[in-house]
């Protein structure tokens, strides 16, 4: 069953993305008349920026810089973004810590759009990641009753549920992966294998994955997630991937099997690490992010700030 990346919000780099506006014959005044939104003023000013290094008129382009700051600054979010917000700082919803961390900050410093922020607020409230609080039930205490002594029985012995994971209950198997156009393109069929634990039939697992270039740096600006679920009868998983290499013709793609993205020692795989490149067929590979083992690849993700302190119940 092949599924797309769902979308959690996608980050969006100012620097690169600037659609020429103001245009270059354009005054600062007549771009900003046109009431423009936060995330579109901060995309002007890469470009007033952009320009200033081209041309080296610093002082005509640092002035036109500043008008559009003042113009960022004074700019507020939409009605419809403040009763988001304000709902998760009143805690009317709860949300991942991952979402406020990044997705708020950054429709706060207008690095997303509105909409954007907006399309993935919705889609988590869908998926039920972003809820309501959880409150008990009000258990009434009956009133006591004397009754006659009864015969003891023997303690009813509870089954432990087996929730034990192993990090080869699901096996991955590359089917293609290159670079194509400057995106990286490629397809993963995950199988679950006969240790898999029958506990888990049925419930969503994680497969995460992450691109870095030849330096070892990350070239996207989030983790990629994409949910796994395998069932007695459908055993296998394929998630294909198409993400933007920013330039790069060579990378290498980490991908994990985890219980949670929030729940990292739960390894239901191995590591598996492939390079990829424009002209050679993909290699598989050991090491990287992921090759110094779970630990590894808690620590670098936490770097990042992608695993959510929050606790996930089964």
């Amino acid at each position: 069953m092949a599924r797309p990346n769902p979308k959690f919000g996608e980050t969006h780099d100012v620097t690169t993305e600037v659609n020429l506006y103001p245009s270059t014959t354009e005054s600062t005044t007549g771009f900003l008349s046109k009431n423009p939104s936060r995330f579109d003023i901060l995309r002007a000013i890469a470009w007033r920026q952009k320009q200033q290094s081209q041309t080296g008129t610093d002082e005509f382009y640092q002035g036109e810089i500043q008008t559009l700051h003042n113009a960022f600054n004074e700019t507020p979010l939409s009605n419809v973004v403040n009763v988001v917000l304000n709902k998760l700082t009143s805690q009317q919803m709860i949300a991942p810590a991952w979402f406020v961390n990044n997705n708020v900050n950054q429709v706060l410093q207008g690095k997303i759009s509105e909409p954007a922020f907006i399309e993935s607020y919705n889609y988590l409230v869908s998926t039920n990641l972003i809820h309501e609080p959880i409150t008990p039930p009000v258990i009434e205490t009956p009133p006591v009753i004397e009754t006659p002594p009864v015969i003891e029985t023997p303690p009813v012995i509870e089954t432990e549920i087996n929730d034990s994971i192993t990090s080869n209950m699901v096996i991955q198997r590359l089917d293609n992966f290159s670079i194509i156009d400057g995106r990286a393109k490629g397809q993963i069929t995950f199988t679950a294998t006969d240790n898999f634990n029958p506990y888990y039939y049925g419930k969503s697992i994680v497969n995460i994955v992450q691109f870095k270039d030849p330096n070892g740096a990350d070239i996207l600006t989030n983790v990629k997630t994409n949910n796994l679920n395998f069932t007695q009868t459908e055993r296998t998983e394929t998630i294909q991937y198409d993400e933007d290499m920013r330039g790069n013709t060579r990378a290498t793609v980490e991908s994990f099997v985890w219980e949670w993205i929030d729940k990292p020692l739960g390894a239901f795989s191995k590591m598996f690490s492939i390079q990829i490149s424009e002209k050679e067929p993909p290699k598989p590979i050991q090491g990287g992010f992921m090759g110094a083992g779970v630990a590894g690849a808690i620590a670098g993700l936490v770097l990042l700030g992608f695993i959510a302190d929050h606790k996930r119940g089964k």
